[in-house]
């Protein structure tokens, strides 16, 4: 919009936006008209209105879901491998919630499914699990929720434990370069940042080993609960990385995460 043959001196701006009948932006701003020239103003809106999806899902009433809850003292791991991905939203989040945390408790819920059997080389697809959730608190004070209509998370097993990585919904890509007496062999790439709950059986009378879903297990029989924090769920290895890390527990293994309940 222009305007000419303005007398000179300063003008102040007000703008206002209407969808019909309704106003929905304003805008204010100044300018200083000078001889034989042009000022030109630009001017930044503010909505008044905005848009809302409401999304409502339920967990499958077929579905039975196991509750489970732990707590314990916080070891954080200083790992510099892990420092490239430390800018990405998803690590953000979690330095901000956790870096300070020294005791925490837990709570988690899964649903009832088809427990992914790692193979050699093998990368397990996600799932979706619209009833999941974990809820990681201190103290009154929630820290972390990972809930909600597409929950994303991961169940694999690994001898007598079974791990439930539940996935930060928060943008992340991290690659780890994998070394073994000075020479690179390859790096893990990762498309996203999880909290691990692992599920120990360590005299086997809970049958994780050999269930074909979580139903199988017992829960009741299971010895140890504990929680690994910001791991990173390898999406590929290149190099010789993969022969040697062929599996997303094997992150856990090799301590590339940033903390844990002990």
């Amino acid at each position: 919009m222009s305007f000419s043959e303005l007398p000179l001196g300063s003008y102040s701006i007000s703008v206002a936006v209407y969808d019909g009948e309704d106003l929905i932006a304003t805008g204010s701003g100044s300018a200083q008209v000078t001889a034989d020239s042009t000022t030109t103003v630009s001017l930044l809106l503010s909505p008044l209105t905005g848009g809302l999806d409401v999304a409502i899902c339920l967990p499958d009433i077929a579905t039975q879901y196991f509750n489970g809850s732990g707590s314990g003292e916080l070891v954080h791991i200083e790992n510099p491998a892990l420092e490239p991905g430390d800018e990405q939203p998803a690590a953000q989040v979690y330095h901000s919630a956790m870096d300070a945390i020294s005791q925490l408790t837990f709570d988690y819920r899964v649903g009832d499914g088809v427990i992914p059997i790692v193979g050699e080389n093998e990368l397990i697809p996600l799932h979706t699990d619209h009833g999941a959730r974990l809820i990681i608190s201190d103290g009154d004070d929630t820290l972390m929720e990972l809930a909600g209509c597409n929950t994303q998370l991961l169940v694999s097993r690994n001898s007598g434990r079974i791990n439930l990585w539940y996935v930060m919904p928060e943008a992340y890509h991290g690659e780890i370069d994998v070394q073994m007496q000075g020479m690179t062999l390859g790096s893990i790439i990762s498309e996203h940042l999880a909290m691990v709950v692992t599920l120990t059986d360590s005299d086997g009378d809970a049958g994780i080993s050999s269930a074909e879903t979580l139903s199988d297990i017992d829960f009741a029989r299971l010895e140890e609960q504990k929680l690994t924090l910001g791991v990173p769920l390898p999406s590929e290895f290149t190099g010789m990385t993969g022969l040697l890390l062929s599996e997303p527990d094997s992150m856990i293994e090799q301590a590339l995460f940033y903390s844990h309940t002990q």
